[in-house]
């Protein structure tokens, strides 16, 4: 009759995976509220050996329609599995063959404390030694998984990521005392080397209506449970909601340029679409009214046709946008024009039938675009020179490498085809703007974080890296004939600041106006608790220097999904072109 430590074992793997076990012993902790799984966890009684084992005193016993509740004393038979998907890492579980009760209305082992006051979880090394070591002292998915299957707590949990669709909520335990770095707001900024392993997600699978706080909220009890493993990640199973504490006052938004300055912002309106209703339309255009002070282009991702993710033929997006821009108007703010490139049905990536593509809106009271050409779904714009020795684009508005497979797919290199960049050209106040607006290759599918491959394998870095070689290379042609060109490449780069891809494209004499911030505030999007930098502006030497100011608007990631009117927060950037 082992121990559930002993089946556990001091690794992610139980040494005695595949053995049939009997007589196991413990204390039900929690029954499994998804019916589709079907079990129970239970604890050992009396808990761990001793108060630092790295082995687990808990553990998941899959039952179909289990009959205990928790307190109650019981004795399993069962077989020692090891339970994941992909690349994810396993959970040791045992499915019963028995469970025979010996008593009820035991008290619950006492749930360890995550945090100061009792172990307090590494703070930036999630794994070093591709775990080939198990080190829970030091590694944060070691340290997770010697607590597996366990009844754990949390003290004064600071929220660092507002609560999601999936009802999580992310935590770091004493107030965020040990946590970091620090944004303004609370939250805590990926970096090179710091993927911030002090996150602890909090989930609803027990008890359902978690509240909705955003990043900065203390609740206002801690938060007791089981520590599971699901879908990626380590999360805590709560057994009891706080109250809610509410989010922080908001922190002012509101943009004011200067009325001289030509301002662009990046802005990824998280798959617009006109099911999305007036609310959505008003609450985004709220935001760009008054989060950015209505600058003069506008770079969208995440646009859809018009009966958005209806499979239906229709690529059109020119009631989506024309419902925004009206939007803007009635928010107080310019009437702009927009320019886009309908894609071919279902060849651009996104959700099916929605037809994502990115789009530029301009103020048409301030900004003239140049039109040249009429381009289709799968027309490439190029560079060429002008009869008075001048530099101009082929097509405007035009994709970019709309053919190649960095864009199109590659099933042989398994690229999924997706959105092409849209370049175009536009005059301010006399000065002739090169615009790439782009949305780049996703990171599904690569390795995450808290999965079995350590280190993790972005895989999706290549497909963006082939994508960043064409855009440079336009860049790189045009900068070739005109030094002096006004560049702006802006957009949702679904890669972070520091990998290759941004680094390759920065390479090609392009500034990234957004490292120009303090480290703390690099962040416009909030996944899992990581405030993180994926969109980005990059202009040329000629626009670098006449940089009056940059900033990204926290106006939505640190919300709550039920809050905010994108998941993504817009960049924006000024110059001065006197």
């Amino acid at each position: 009759s082992p121990t559930i430590q002993q089946i556990q074992g001091a690794g992610h793997r139980s040494p005695l995976e595949g053995d049939w076990v009997r007589g196991v012993e413990g204390v039900v902790t929690a029954v499994d509220a998804d019916t589709r799984r079907g079990g129970f966890w239970m604890q050992q009684v009396g808990g761990p050996e001793t108060e630092l084992d790295a082995r687990s005193a808990g553990i998941y016993i899959h039952q179909p329609a289990p009959e205990v509740v928790p307190g109650d004393v019981v004795r399993v038979d069962g077989g020692v599995r090891e339970n994941g998907f992909g690349s994810d890492l396993t959970v040791t579980r045992l499915v019963a063959g028995r469970v025979d009760p010996i008593a009820s209305g035991a008290s619950l082992p006492a749930a360890v404390i995550i945090g100061a006051e009792g172990r307090l979880p590494p703070a930036q090394v999630i794994d070093d030694d591709g775990m080939q070591r198990f080190e829970p002292c030091c590694d944060g998915i070691d340290f997770y998984e010697s607590l597996e299957g366990m009844r754990v707590r949390v003290n004064r949990p600071l929220v660092v990521g507002g609560t999601s669709r999936y009802g999580e909520i992310a935590v770091v335990p004493d107030g965020g005392e040990h946590a970091g770095p620090r944004s303004p707001r609370g939250g805590i900024v990926l970096g090179p080397g710091d993927a911030n392993p002090e996150r602890i997600l909090l989930q609803e699978r027990l008890t359902p209506d978690p509240p909705s706080v955003g990043v900065g909220a203390l609740l206002a009890a801690p938060v007791s449970g089981v520590l599971d493993y699901s879908f990626g990640n380590f999360k805590l199973l709560v057994e009891n909601w706080p109250a809610d504490s509410g989010s922080p006052e908001a922190v002012s938004e509101r943009t004011t340029l200067p009325p001289t300055a030509l301002s662009v912002a990046s802005y990824n309106v998280l798959n617009l679409d006109p099911g999305d209703g007036p609310e959505a339309f008003a609450r985004l255009a709220g935001t760009i009214v008054e989060g950015l002070g209505s600058p003069d282009l506008l770079g969208l991702q995440e646009v859809q046709d018009d009966t958005g993710p209806t499979d239906d033929g229709i690529t059109a997006a020119g009631r989506t946008l024309d419902l925004l821009a009206e939007a803007i108007v009635a928010a107080g703010g310019p009437r702009y024009g927009f320019r886009q490139i309908d894609p071919e049905d279902n060849a651009d990536g996104g959700q099916p039938g929605g037809n994502i593509r990115v789009a530029w809106l301009f103020r048409t009271d301030r900004l003239r675009w140049l039109d040249r050409g009429t381009a289709g779904a799968t027309d490439s714009v190029d560079v060429r020179t002008t009869p008075a020795g001048g530099v101009e684009l082929t097509l405007s508005p035009g994709r970019i490498a709309a053919d190649h497979p960095a864009f199109a797919g590659d099933p042989v290199r398994g690229w999924e085809g997706g959105r092409k960049c849209l370049a175009g050209e536009a005059i301010f106040q006399g000065r002739r703007l090169f615009l790439i607006n782009c949305h780049l290759k996703s990171k599904r599918g690569d390795d995450g974080l808290f999965g079995g491959v350590q280190p993790p394998v972005f895989g999706s870095e290549t497909q963006r890296t082939a994508q960043v070689s064409e855009i440079g290379g336009i860049v790189e042609r045009v900068l070739t004939a005109d030094p002096d060109a006004a560049i702006v490449v802006l957009g949702d780069m679904n890669e972070h600041d520091f990998r290759p891809p941004m680094q390759l494209l920065a390479g090609n004499r392009l500034e990234n106006l957004t490292l120009r911030l303090p480290t703390a505030e690099r962040y416009s999007y909030n996944y899992q608790g990581n405030s993180q930098l994926l969109d980005h502006i990059l202009v040329s030497p000629a626009l670098a220097a006449r940089t009056e100011g940059a900033r990204i608007a926290h106006l939505n990631a640190d919300l709550p999904d039920d809050q905010r009117a994108s998941d993504h927060d817009p960049v924006l950037a000024w110059f001065v072109l006197d």
